[in-house]
């Protein structure tokens, strides 16, 4: 398949639905760095990896399917520094249980482990300084894994459906924790959160609904939606007086049909927390100490403000259901994240450039099932055009299903 071919479609897509800006956001890097054309390299094979060798670096590129238990790179090849792994260059290599990444590297493309289902472990190298877009997403058996603190973003989805993480420190360097990172992590119980944070985009920790407490620090401006929509969820605090709230930013279960969230939210007094809180109904509890930070302890007080003394956080707590885990994916939710969109639009490109540039390769049952919208037993551009066509109609208020938008 002609590279310049997929690019130029994938733009014509955007362009022609009027959502450049959209898929400028959620769109991998990789769709870029595939349409360059390589020059100047040699192909070397070690083991069960390939590397692209030029004059002054190495690649890693691509692993064989086939490999099994460990993987270990090294720091060259023929002599050359290895300083990258490039994007899907372990993609669903099933059979690898860890990886070990030497020191050379500084970039880890878009999807480079993603599916790698039975990868228990990797170690990420100092000088990282972004974990990309759905770099492990779906590695189900991943127990630990360790965040320099070079890092200062983590990517959309770039942890997405790891079940097995149960821990997870995010280092003081990271600013940024993009859609979805961590979402449908539902054994992770404990989250030690960067001191330096900014913004937690939309659906950051949505259904990790083992995680029962977060503490986030006095940096953090904006919780974007459904960032922390987790069943468990009792314990919400903020450090910061002026951070900006999703309406749908917190939430643990449902009353009457409604998502709701009936824990307690602690803040300071006068806060935006204070604020997002009484505007919906959750108990809030004024942090005492207002030079507090996230790793210490402290008194608390219960404000007297009439929004907090009422008995809806009881009413709510004794009929609060926990979130459910994730159901399964409707046609054309790539995310499985029960929403149509932007998102879903730019994964399913992904999927088409994934499966157009690999030889031998071809879509799961599953992602045909998702991903193929207008039948035709193929997962392409046309898919994806047509997904990104139906969020903007829903966008304008359209109620049709996107089955019945495709026939129209």
């Amino acid at each position: 398949m002609n590279i310049k071919k997929i690019t130029s479609s994938i733009m014509a897509i955007a362009i022609s639905c009027g959502t450049v800006q959209a898929l400028n956001y959620y769109s991998p890097k990789h769709f870029t760095a595939v349409a360059e054309e390589d020059e100047g390299f040699s192909e070397v094979t070690v083991g069960n990896v390939k590397y692209k060798v030029y004059s002054d670096h190495a690649e890693v590129n691509e692993c064989s399917k086939s490999a099994v238990g460990e993987i270990v790179i090294p720091e060259n090849v023929k002599g050359i520094n290895i300083t990258r792994i490039n994007d899907f260059a372990f993609c669903e290599c099933r059979k690898i249980t860890s990886v070990v990444i030497p020191g050379s590297i500084k970039y880890v493309g878009g999807a480079a482990f993603w599916g790698c289902e039975n990868l228990g472990e990797a170690f990420l190298p100092d000088g990282l300084t972004l974990i990309e877009r759905s770099t492990f997403k779906d590695c189900e058996k991943l127990k630990s894994i360790n965040i320099p603190d070079s890092v200062t973003k983590i990517g959309g989805d770039a942890f997405d459906h790891c079940i097995s993480l149960t821990s997870v420190t995010i280092p003081d360097s990271v600013t940024e924790i993009e859609n979805g990172a961590f979402a449908y992590c539902k054994n992770l119980r404990t989250v030690k959160m960067s001191s330096s944070v900014r913004y937690i985009d939309d659906r950051s920790f949505v259904n990790c609904n083992s995680l029962q407490s977060i503490e986030l620090p006095k940096t953090v401006e904006k919780i974007g939606m459904n960032s922390f929509q987790c069943g468990n969820m009792s314990s919400f605090t903020v450090y910061s007086d002026n951070c900006e709230f999703d309406k749908n930013a917190l939430l643990n279960g449902t009353q009457n049909g409604q998502l709701v969230y009936s824990g307690i939210v602690y803040g300071y007094e006068g806060s935006t927390a204070q604020q997002y809180a009484e505007k919906n109904g959750y108990k809030f509890v004024a942090l005492k100490d207002d030079t507090i930070t996230a790793t210490t302890t402290t008194t608390i007080t219960t404000t007297t403000q009439k929004a907090t003394t009422t008995t809806t956080a009881t009413s709510v707590t004794t009929t609060t259901t926990t979130v459910p885990e994730k159901p399964a994916r409707k046609l054309g939710d790539e995310n499985g994240d029960d929403i149509i969109d932007a998102v879903d639009a730019s994964n399913i490109l992904a999927l088409y450039v994934k499966y157009s540039t690999s030889e031998g390769d071809s879509p799961t049952k599953s992602e045909l099932n998702v991903c193929d919208v207008d039948g035709d037993s193929k997962i392409n551009a046309v898919d994806a055009s047509k997904v990104l066509g139906y969020y903007v109609y829903t966008s304008t208020s359209g109620t049709k299903s996107l089955a019945e938008f495709i026939k129209q």
